[in-house]
């Protein structure tokens, strides 16, 4: 993207404040749209299988969704203290960026980062 915008005279740092700029934005589109309102709207909803296989799982299993909900993010965060932290357990780079997103997805004892269950979400919902 950087070499099509040089014709329009772009320096990179000015291309990297856009894009860390772009970055930014969609975190906060993220976490506006999925924050504590859509969570807790749903926690009524909590599945007793999920509720289970959360309870199955130890620190740094790793489980591939196919799903674009987040029925397995929800349970997650209400049954894996210890076990989950979604700062890290998407398994994306955290940058320098702030996400205050992770409060509402975060269990009540988030793991380390080192210890997290991985969530693979191959769709691309990110929450």
């Amino acid at each position: 993207m950087f070499h099509q915008l040089k014709s329009a005279k772009l320096k990179l740092d000015k291309f990297n404040k856009v894009r860390r700029n772009l970055i930014q934005a969609i975190a906060s589109i993220f976490e506006e749209s999925l924050c504590d309102r859509f969570v807790n709207k749903y926690d009524a909803k909590l599945c007793e299988f999920h509720k289970v296989l959360i309870s199955w799982l130890k620190k740094r299993d790793a489980i591939i969704s196919f799903n674009y909900d987040c029925l397995v993010d929800r349970h997650l965060k209400n049954f894996g203290s210890d076990k989950w932290n979604a700062r890290y357990g998407y398994g994306l780079p955290a940058g320098p960026w702030r996400y205050t997103g992770v409060d509402c997805w975060n269990a009540e004892r988030p793991s380390s980062k080192s210890e997290t269950i991985m969530l693979l979400k191959l769709h691309g919902s990110m929450n």
